[in-house]
């Protein structure tokens, strides 16, 4: 767990679209990664339970004005399909936060990792192309994944609109969804 005093700029997009950047100079800001498990089963209602009853486990020191929670959501099944969108995870975030409302004052803010069961499929099928495939965007996928960042950004194509809302999507997406998205796209194919 990463907490102290360090300056931040904390930045609130509200629904409209308007964003507001509040700078501050000296803002205790609390980091923590904290899990969730998925199955078939896992519904709307069980995940934003698991994940609230987490929360309200954790006590932020008094100091903290911000709290940003990593969520690193694990598993399989079609909830964990659905979490792809950013819509989608904004929405589980506003769940969890109407559960957790009264209990703790500090803000907070919710990121979200979606993560399947990679180990559980290298278990199961050690020497197959399932297993390579999954080795090699283990081993290989940041690097690869940044230089095609750089090479569609430095790419002289369309127009300035398109470049702009791809150079904005690529901002948006952390490498770890690039390549969970990957595996998950390579084992469609070869499962």
């Amino acid at each position: 767990r990463l907490t102290g005093p360090c300056g931040v700029s904390v930045v609130e997009v509200l629904s409209s679209g308007e964003t507001r950047i509040a700078p501050s100079t000296v803002a205790p800001v609390r980091w923590e990664s904290l899990g969730a498990e998925l199955t078939e089963e896992t519904t709307w209602e069980t995940l934003v339970e698991q994940m609230s009853l987490t929360l309200l486990d954790r006590e932020p020191d008094s100091d903290d004005e911000l709290w940003i929670i990593r969520w690193k959501l694990r598993g399989h099944g079609p909830l964990i399909k659905e979490l792809q969108s950013q819509r989608t995870q904004r929405e589980l975030a506003d769940l969890i936060e109407v559960e957790v409302a009264g209990h703790h004052e500090t803000r907070r803010v919710h990121q979200f990792l979606r993560e399947p069961h990679w180990d559980l499929l290298r278990a199961a099928e050690e020497d197959s192309l399932t297993r390579t495939y999954i080795d090699i965007v283990d081993e290989a996928g940041a690097a690869t994944a940044d230089a095609v960042r750089g090479e569609l950004l430095n790419l002289d194509w369309g127009t300035g609109t398109q470049r702009r809302v791809l150079a904005h999507l690529l901002d948006e997406t952390s490498t770890e969804e690039l390549l969970a998205d990957a595996k998950s796209a390579g084992l469609v194919w070869l499962t």
